[in-house]
């Protein structure tokens, strides 16, 4: 691989790292933290490869309706997070009452996704091509005239 493909597919790594992270901010989807901070790149070979936390498809797809119900732990988490509280005299068994309602309402009703994956992707995507398709012509142009910088 050229230097020149390399230093444009590190580019559009960090920015699609932060385009994702930045869309996440956008749709109100921070809590704890956790998803935006999990985001990451790595560029290998010809390849620009995405990491992020397991949660990242249920905020990307959504949720249909009818299925199990969430787990109540990452919902009493995020009602922490979210600062929601009840008031009752076991004021833990009042969250994990709430949080239990929270989890029920989502296995029944599901939850919407924001497709903020695909979007983002989907919106780099004629750019990334053009700059790509751009060093390769520069690569093959430097080889045909006996350049050695690739």
């Amino acid at each position: 691989m050229s230097e020149r493909l390399n230093k444009i597919l590190e580019q559009y790594k960090d920015t699609i790292v932060a385009q994702l992270k930045s869309r996440i901010i956008s749709d109100d989807k921070v809590a704890t933290g956790d998803l935006e901070k999990s985001i990451t790149g790595i560029v290998e070979g010809t390849s620009i490869s995405i990491f992020a936390s397991e949660y990242w498809y249920v905020v990307n797809y959504g949720r249909k309706p009818g299925k199990k119900m969430p787990p109540i732990r990452p919902i009493m988490e995020w009602m922490k997070a979210r600062g929601i509280e009840t008031y009752k005299k076991n004021k833990k068994k009042g969250n994990r009452t709430v949080a239990w309602v929270i989890a029920k309402k989502i296995g029944d009703e599901g939850i919407q996704g924001t497709n903020f994956f695909w979007e983002t992707i989907n919106s780099i995507v004629p750019s990334i091509t053009k700059d790509i398709e751009q060093s390769y012509l520069k690569d093959i142009n430097d080889q045909l005239n006996g350049n050695k910088k690739t």
